[in-house]
């Protein structure tokens, strides 16, 4: 078998990155660059690829990750650096991972997954994660474990009498969210979810960016915390719902969101939480199916 080479991505990669993804979208050439991205993410298409590892190189903890066979780039890979509050800590988390179907079987996403687990050992991190990983079974046999069980609930805002202070947010250095929670919208970890607060650098491609968004500093007393809304149906009125707080959920915190989220108009909210706090909205999971955070632990 040919040896498997990885290294970190260079924006000269884009093109190949794309061809990775697009081997498993029929039909990706003839996709419009918004079509292409809802139905394969970023980096099926080289112009939105470009934009998307651009950022990761320069204005982000995102680690991109290539791996070669002869020279020729046949998988592709994201980590995201995270730290948080327990129980996650400092730890790596692996959000992507794509082998060109052609070169299924050749050790390809393996070698990516043991690149990241010593980056993980360099870095001193604690496990690396990967939330919902496809395959499983490929993942399972590497040595992840399930961890956390998640579940997509669907909140109703409500105005109600909380006191509090919401404002524009003006700093969108990710610095200030280390160390916190992420009691809402966990879908990958709390730094690279952070990244939807960049939805602006995809102004480009008008079809993305008409949904409207959200992002706020949510002021309480002893409790800050700050909440991105992103429109998913103009129709229902519904949004995506992230929440990012300095210390664990409180009741107070929920109101807060649930008001302020009516007032902007908003009929539903749909985002993940985790396990225990998932049992506060037991009659509100949209989904019994758990979204399994899984884990492999470093030392």
């Amino acid at each position: 078998m040919a040896t498997v080479h990885v290294r970190q991505a260079l924006l000269r990669d884009v093109g190949a990155i794309s061809q990775v993804h697009q081997s498993w979208v029929g039909g990706a050439a003839a996709l419009s660059l918004a079509e292409g991205w809802q139905q394969g993410g970023p980096c099926l298409a080289p112009e939105t690829c470009a934009v998307w590892v651009a950022h990761l190189l320069v204005g982000s903890e995102g680690i991109p990750l290539v791996a070669e066979l002869a020279g020729e780039v046949v998988g592709y890979a994201e980590a995201f650096i995270g730290q948080e509050a327990a129980p996650h800590g400092l730890h790596l988390n692996i959000a992507s991972l794509t082998v060109h179907q052609a070169s299924q079987g050749q050790g390809v996403g393996r070698a990516l997954v043991s690149y990241s687990l010593e980056m993980a050992r360099v870095l001193r991190c604690r496990a690396v994660t990967a939330a919902q990983p496809r395959p499983l079974a490929f993942f399972a046999a590497l040595g992840f474990q399930p961890q956390l069980a998640r579940y997509e609930v669907l909140l109703s805002p409500v105005e109600g009498r909380v006191f509090y202070r919401a404002r524009e947010l003006t700093e969108r250095d990710p610095a200030q969210i280390r160390g916190w929670q992420m009691p809402l919208g966990r879908w990958q970890n709390a730094r690279q979810e952070w990244e939807a607060l960049a939805w602006g650098m995809w102004r480009a491609v008008p079809e993305l960016v008409e949904r409207a968004w959200h992002d706020l500093q949510i002021d309480l007393t002893g409790q800050p915390g700050i909440l991105h809304l992103h429109e998913t149906n103009p129709l229902s009125r519904e949004a995506q719902a992230r929440l990012w707080t300095k210390n664990p959920m409180t009741n107070q915190m929920l109101s807060a969101v649930l008001d302020r989220s009516a007032r902007l108009g908003y009929q539903r909210l749909l985002t993940l939480v985790e396990e225990p706090l998932a049992e506060l909205f037991a009659d509100q999971v949209a989904a019994a199916t758990p979204h399994w955070l899984y884990a492999y632990p470093i030392g």
